[in-house]
């Protein structure tokens, strides 16, 4: 039973640089996944706050999105829907 302590302790010591790299790794892992749906819902959270206070027309007129899909995609419009867009150009 000592030989073996001893052998798996001389196994830890020589791998001590691998083993410690792989556990910061484990924990930093862990780390990120309790972070990132913070700062997410923080992010989202300031978002509609801004949204609310301003309006939501105005917020959205102010930044154009990150990603833009043609109307048509979405639904295609009524009549007085597009009336409505000839008009604001």
């Amino acid at each position: 039973m000592t030989s073996r302590c001893k052998t798996i302790f001389s196994d830890i010591i020589t791998n001590f640089r691998p083993l410690a790299v792989g556990l910061l790794s484990l924990l930093l892992v862990d780390f990120f996944q309790l972070i990132i749906p913070l700062v997410i819902k923080k992010v989202l959270d300031l978002l509609v706050t801004q949204m609310t206070e301003t309006g939501l027309e105005t917020a959205h007129k102010a930044r154009k999105p990150f990603l833009t899909l043609p109307h048509s995609i979405i639904h295609a419009p009524t009549r007085l829907e597009r009336e409505k867009i000839r008009s604001s150009l």
